[in-house]
């Protein structure tokens, strides 16, 4: 939906708007899709997106890269990274309706979660293993644990540089490699493409 409608909608306009390819009624009493958010329980550690968020250029490089859902122009074609700071500010004081593909590119990138993995295990009861070397019990422990458990967990490691040595039988490289894979995915971001399945890996393999 273009921001010019959900302008509308925030002033007040009654009736049904159509735009973005769906309809929204707008209902005076309803709440925005802002105060939504910040009601649900749906959606943790989650910061709106704006201008002088720090580290804003590299999630718009992020968004432009995605396959995920975007919100779309005038057009009807993925909304310009310069302008998604100003989309989203318009959309998120349109009123709430419901899941849609709106909603869901606002959940994506107007609401998002900058935390790294690492943070991001935040109180849990789990803490990632920072031992520098790789021959430590913990990364002992935890490249037993990965061996074992690997092909019955649904969270076997693909895909990456050491995959040889990851889903190997020896037992020292193995310990190298999933340190390094990691030590990599413990500074990524909670905003990317593959955060949902990376950190569920993460979370179970790299901590203690």
């Amino acid at each position: 939906m273009s921001v010019a409608i959900k302008s509308l909608v925030a002033v007040g306009s009654l009736g049904t708007l159509t735009g973005a390819g769906f309809a929204i009624k707008h209902f005076v009493s309803g709440e925005s899709i802002k105060e939504h958010l910040l009601n649900s329980k749906e959606y943790k550690n989650r910061v709106f997106l704006n201008s002088g968020l720090q580290g804003l250029k590299d999630i718009l490089d992020t968004y432009h890269s995605s396959k995920r859902t975007k919100p779309n122009d005038e057009k009807g074609v993925p909304l310009a990274k310069e302008k998604l700071v100003d989309w989203c500010n318009g959309a998120i004081g349109g009123k709430y309706s419901g899941k849609n593909n709106d909603f869901d590119a606002i959940v994506s990138w107007c609401y998002i979660n900058v935390n790294t993995f690492e943070k991001e295990l935040g109180d849990s009861t789990k803490k990632r293993i920072t031992e520098a070397q790789s021959t430590n019990k913990d990364w002992v422990d935890a490249w037993k644990k990965y061996s074992k458990d690997k092909e019955t967990s649904n969270l076997k490691i693909t895909g990456h540089e050491r995959d040889s040595a990851l889903n190997g039988n020896k037992d020292t490289d193995g310990q190298a490699a999933l340190k390094a894979w990691c030590d990599e995915k413990a500074i990524l971001k909670m905003y990317i493409d593959t955060a949902k399945e990376d950190f569920a890996r993460f979370e179970h393999w790299c901590t203690k």
